[in-house]
This record gives C-alpha cells, sequence and structure tokens, in this order.
C-alpha cells in the first residue's frame, strides 16, 4: 500500500543509499563493473566497461550478473527504507544502461528486505575455509524459493552430474592456465599488484599461489560434494540475454543473502561459466536452461573475521545529473 507521494522529500538521498548498498556487492574478482547515475526520482544502473575483465570476460556476462546483483542490493536498501521503486531492465542500450529504478512513492517498510540488508553487511566469499557439516536441504529449499522470485532457477545437481561438471571444470582450469593473457589480466585483480578499491586481496585466499588457489576452487568444491558436506548447484535462465543475465544477478543476491541468514556459506565458481565449451557442457547436464553461474553450498555461517574486499569510493561509482 503506497502512503506517501514523492512530494514528502528526501527521495534523492534515498537513490544515493540504495547506490552506495549497490556498490557492496560481490562481483567477478571484486571488480565492481557497475556505474550509478543519480537523477530526480531516478536510478540508472549501467555498466562500466572500463572494469569489466576483458579477457576472462569478453563478453561481458559476468560483468553484467555481478550489476544485477548491485541492482537487487538498491532494490533492497530502499523496499527496507519504505520506498515503492519501479524497475525497467533494458534488453539493449548502445550506453550500456543496464536498469532504471524510478521512485513511485513511499509505502510499508518491508521487514523482509530489512533482513536482507543486514545480512548483506555480514556476507563474505570464503574460498579457504573446508566445511565439515552436512549441509540442511530444507535450506537449500528456502534460497531455491527466494531465487525463482527473481525468474531464475536453482538445479541441485546429483552425484553422477557432479562427475561430469568436474570434467567441465578441468577443461576451464586447462584453457586459463594456458593462457598468457588471461593470467597476465589475473594479475591486475588479484593479490598485491590488484588496481586499487577493487579486486580480491591475497589474504582472502590464504597462503600458497594466488593464481592456484583461484583455480583450485572448482576441484575443491567437488571433493567437498564428494565427501557429503557440500552440494553445487547451476543457476540458470530459460533465455541468455541481457536481461536473462542481469536476472541472474538479482536472483543470486537474493539466495545469497537468504542463505547468509540461515548460516549457509555459497561460493560462486565463475571460471567454469567462462569458458564457452565448458558452459556447453553444463547447459547439457542440466538439460534445459541457459547456465549463469554455479554454486558450492555448504553449511557455516559467514566468518567475520575475514578481511572485506576492498571496495571503490561512492565518488567513483555514482554520479548525479539535473536536480530536483
Amino acid at each position: 500500500m503506497v502512503t506517501g507521494d514523492l512530494r514528502s522529500g528526501g527521495h534523492t538521498s534515498a537513490l544515493v543509499k540504495a547506490a552506495v548498498l549497490g556498490g557492496t556487492a560481490p562481483s567477478a574478482h571484486n571488480s565492481q563493473p557497475w556505474r550509478w547515475r543519480v537523477g530526480p526520482d531516478v536510478l540508472d544502473l549501467l555498466l562500466e566497461r572500463s572494469r569489466v575483465l576483458a579477457t576472462a570476460d569478453p563478453d561481458a556476462r559476468l560483468a553484467v550478473l555481478s550489476c544485477g546483483v548491485a541492482l537487487h542490493h538498491a532494490r533492497l536498501e530502499l523496499a527496507a527504507s519504505g520506498w515503492l521503486a519501479e524497475v525497467e531492465r533494458r534488453p539493449t542500450d548502445p550506453g550500456d544502461h543496464l536498469a532504471r529504478i524510478r521512485l513511485a512513492g513511499r509505502t510499508e517498510r518491508s521487514s523482509r528486505a530489512g533482513r536482507l540488508v543486514r545480512a548483506s553487511l555480514l556476507r563474505r566469499t570464503d574460498r579457504r575455509s573446508r566445511p565439515s557439516a552436512p549441509l540442511d536441504h530444507d535450506k537449500l529449499r528456502t534460497i531455491a524459493a527466494a531465487i525463482r522470485r527473481e525468474d531464475t532457477r536453482l538445479t541441485l545437481l546429483r552425484p553422477p552430474q557432479t562427475h561430469l561438471l568436474a570434467a567441465a571444470v578441468r577443461q576451464s582450469c586447462e584453457a586459463e592456465g594456458d593462457d598468457p593473457a588471461a593470467l597476465a589480466e589475473l594479475d591486475q585483480w588479484v593479490g598485491v599488484g590488484r588496481r586499487s578499491g577493487t579486486g580480491i586481496p591475497a589474504g582472502v585466499l590464504g597462503s600458497g599461489d594466488r593464481r592456484q588457489a583461484l583455480q583450485n576452487a572448482g576441484t575443491t568444491a567437488i571433493r567437498d560434494v564428494r565427501d557429503h558436506v557440500a552440494v553445487l548447484a547451476v543457476l540458470s535462465t530459460t533465455a541468455d540475454t541481457r536481461p536473462d543475465r542481469l536476472r541472474a544477478g538479482e536472483a543470486l543476491s537474493a539466495g545469497w543473502l537468504t542463505a547468509t541468514t540461515i548460516e549457509v556459506s555459497v561460493l560462486p565458481l565463475s571460471s567454469v561459466i567462462e569458458v564457452a565449451a565448458s558452459r556447453s557442457a553444463i547447459r547439457d547436464l542440466i538439460g534445459d536452461g541457459h547456465p549463469q553461474l554455479v554454486l558450492r553450498f555448504a553449511a557455516g555461517e559467514p566468518d567475520s573475521t575475514l578481511p572485506r574486499s576492498p571496495r571503490l569510493p561512492a565518488a567513483a561509482i555514482i554520479e548525479h545529473v539535473g536536480g530536483e
């Protein structure tokens, strides 16, 4: 129920707050490939090409998905603050305009959105820890329901499918390991040489070679499944357009934050999606739909001792246009 209108004021600051929370979203290699434009009553989301992984993500698949995560975070902030928002997702735009959020008035604060906003402050991507307890499948059903509400599907892989996924993981790791350009790009985003305010700090990966740590993530996840302490799943959409990838990111945000509230850890495995051949193998594996990301779920609450990945300052991702 709408309880007020935009003349009550404060909508510009509400949109800025939404963009700031959107800026805390996870992204491929913490590249933060988004830019927000705040105008009177509207918030525009644009793809920032300078922060797209040109070698690993030449079609900007993962960048658009990452922007979808940021979009969902922004939606949550507005709902939690009592704003009614309309979202327009743009199928094509020469200026990389992905979506527009328009404020439609005041409404009741959403307690569910508030819980997920708080979860966004606790969420971590833990690539180091080893799960030790079986996962409650009732919790997986809760996560899958949150993902379905965003018009995206989560397919849990059975043990025989996991063996087939292992071959796709090996294929993607070999392809990246043999590509000097991919390794050089990794050096720009991971470890001490990463871009300022972005990328993955070396401390998040634990000890050892950072390249090997990232490339071994899929192999380790499969081992965890075989040891019955983790579950692998595929996030997929019915079509494979840019809005579908954006919606997949929104679904990832909804599922990941829901998982955080019920003490389930989530580890995205993006490398297996980056390579076209392994992505095609995963599509054959799930039988229907277009795979957008592979996820590992395991029991475990967020590790608050992990360092948070760096974030760009608000001025680097938010611009203001027009006036009230």
